[in-house]
């Protein structure tokens, strides 16, 4: 071997290493060990390898971009970059070649993802962001794609939301792009001010209106944020926009508001399929008694709206006989029953609806005396309080309410000493009663509802025979005139007749006055027909029932003995299924009280 120049050990020295020494001897369970780690090792090769790619020293490859040369070490851009990884350890050319080409990325941002491989270090501006965000992207640095999005989020504002938005969706920054939808729903005010909005696509404007998430204090804001977008372009975008105003809920907005755009902008009235989306506003508008018949989704507020749907119980008797002053609400939203303001005194046997304008009336039932009466309460929402209106013109208990294009109707009854077949109307504008065409017949615990501009009457007790009928009648108030209809499959007092999906249902009620009924029947409008659906669950006689997002809600009642439920059934209008719905369960049994559905503002 050559000399290293290194002199051999003497012959003291080898002597003294073959001695016993420190460690010629080791006691039994003690460990022997020092360990030892330098944590500025990983920095100072992190270091001597740049300053090894500075002076071109042991450099193994060159990445050329736009005409730049870039020498470097291929372990570490491997070490760094899963992308060069695969290129320098795969079957391509680039593994043994000495200079590869990069396309896709400028020099510039190519040179400070190679300092970042040698220093772990990189400043990330507002010019940049979005050029180094998309170059990690291509060869995989998942921390410089991490820091740039964590960048973009800070300087997220509402001129710049929708842009940040798209740009990390085209990148599958799937939590930057989510958090920015949010601002952007967050802000939507502020942000239709600004040309971003303006350069959005079709499907992304569509997308982000149609959002529930949406925060406007009011819809117009939407509706002029949709007419701005098709204005910018209006050569290619008055032709589509009917198919992105239909994401706008129109009948949400002022109909002041509505008329005057329909004035003021031509393209609106040109359009065909504008008209059709602005004629079902001003159905909303006009039919307010409607409105829980319309199924369009243009009549859901949004969540901003603060609105929730709500079932209400009214008064009515318990299993002893007692009659009830307590006014029960379940909100759907909240999951839970809470008390509203109680009538003024307990009453039985009235009848409930929700008005055109969302108010709440009560009419007529008994006292705790068993004096049928003539009195109309209304509910004020706002304030938490009945308040008496007019009086109907002759006293009822067990009789038929409803409401039709913004009149109320209350419909034969009991007035304290026999069966009536008088037919009285409410007008709110003017708070007066007056008659209209009588019934035909005395008729005590029948039901009604208004349904396309016509009054349907369906069962009760008549006179003389005090047995329950299957009649079923139809009011045409612009000639003030009844028809009869195909009776019912089998006399009934029913519980409910209900409107769902612009069909007719009669649920529940008796036969014949001792024995509840579990029935539920279909009423085809159109083919003037019955239909038997799936019975409920439990056998209900004098139960409340209402409709909410398009599906049946039966409360309480009694078997038709002595026992009195208080759980709720659910009835499915798409599987024909009933069940039990445990979470809504009354406070407590009841029957004979009044039921509305409603909506509320939760602000």
């Amino acid at each position: 071997m050559p000399n290293s120049g290194q002199e051999p050990p003497t012959e003291e020295v080898m002597a003294l290493e073959s001695l016993p020494g420190l460690f010629g001897s080791f006691e039994e369970g003690y460990i022997h060990e020092y360990y030892f780690s330098e944590t500025s090792h990983a920095l100072a090769l992190l270091q001597g390898l740049n300053h090894q790619r500075a002076q071109s020293i042991l450099c193994d490859v060159i990445i050329c971009v736009d005409g730049q040369d870039f020498p470097c070490h291929r372990n570490v851009l491997a070490a760094c970059s899963p992308y060069f990884l695969a290129m320098f350890t795969g079957d391509m050319k680039e593994s043994i070649e000495k200079r590869i080409n990069i396309s896709g990325i400028c020099a510039n941002i190519m040179k400070q993802l190679i300092d970042y491989a040698y220093t772990a270090s990189i400043t990330i501006t507002r010019e940049n962001a979005q050029q180094l965000l998309s170059a990690a992207n291509l060869v995989q640095i998942q921390s410089i794609r991490e820091a740039c999005c964590k960048f973009l989020e800070k300087e997220m504002d509402p001129s710049n939301c929708l842009g940040i938005h798209c740009f990390a969706e085209a990148h599958v920054c799937l939590k930057l792009s989510e958090k920015a939808k949010q601002f952007t729903e967050g802000h939507f005010t502020e942000v239709s001010r600004h040309e971003e909005i303006l350069l959005l696509p079709q499907n992304k404007l569509v997308e982000l209106i149609s959002s529930d998430e949406l925060e406007v204090e009011n819809e117009e804001i939407v509706f002029d944020a949709v007419l701005s977008w098709v204005k910018h372009e209006p050569d290619t975008r008055a032709a589509v926009l009917a198919d992105v105003l239909q994401y706008v809920r129109l009948p949400l907005v002022s109909p002041y508001f509505l008329f005057d755009k329909m004035e003021k902008e031509s393209v609106l009235r040109l359009s065909p399929d504008c008209r059709a989306l602005i004629d079902e506003a001003l159905k909303f508008f006009i039919l307010k008694d409607r409105r829980l018949e319309m199924e369009s989704p243009r009549i859901r507020p949004r969540k901003c709206m603060a609105t929730t749907e709500m079932i209400m119980t009214i008064g009515g008797e318990i299993f002893n006989k007692n009659y009830l002053n307590c006014v029960d609400c379940y909100d759907f939203q909240e999951g839970r029953w809470w008390k509203l303001k109680e009538l003024p005194f307990p009453r039985c046997h009235h009848s409930a609806v929700l008005s055109d304008n969302q108010h709440v009336y009560i009419a007529g039932g008994f006292n705790k005396d068993k004096v049928v009466l003539n009195n109309v309460l209304r509910y004020e929402k706002v304030l938490d309080k009945w308040i008496r209106v007019a009086s109907m013109n002759t006293p009822r208990a067990r009789h038929g309410m409803t409401t039709l294009d913004g009149v109320m109707y209350v419909l034969g009854g009991y007035d304290g000493q026999a069966r009536v077949d008088t037919v009285e109307k409410y007008c709110p504008e003017t708070n007066t009663w007056s008659f209209v065409q009588s019934l035909g017949v005395a008729v005590s615990r029948c039901q009604a509802v208004g349904f396309n501009g016509f009054l349907y009457v369906a069962g009760g007790v008549v006179d003389p025979s005090n047995q329950c009928t299957e009649m079923f009648q139809r009011y045409n108030p612009r000639i003030d005139q009844w028809e009869t209809l195909a009776p019912m499959p089998q006399p009934a007092c029913l519980s409910a007749l209900l409107v769902a999906r612009n069909q007719l249902y009669a649920v529940g009620g008796t036969t014949d006055m001792v024995t509840a009924s579990r029935q539920l029947c279909l009423y085809d409008v159109e083919r003037n027909r019955w239909s038997e659906l799936s019975p409920m669950t439990e056998t209900r006689f004098d139960a409340g029932a209402a409709t909410i997002n398009g599906k049946i809600y039966v409360l309480s009642g009694h078997d038709g003995e002595n026992s009195f439920f208080s759980n709720v059934e659910e009835y499915d209008l798409d599987t024909d299924t009933w069940k039990i719905v445990p979470n809504i369960t009354l406070p407590f049994g009841r029957c004979r009280f009044g039921c509305v559905a409603m909506r509320l503002n939760r602000k």
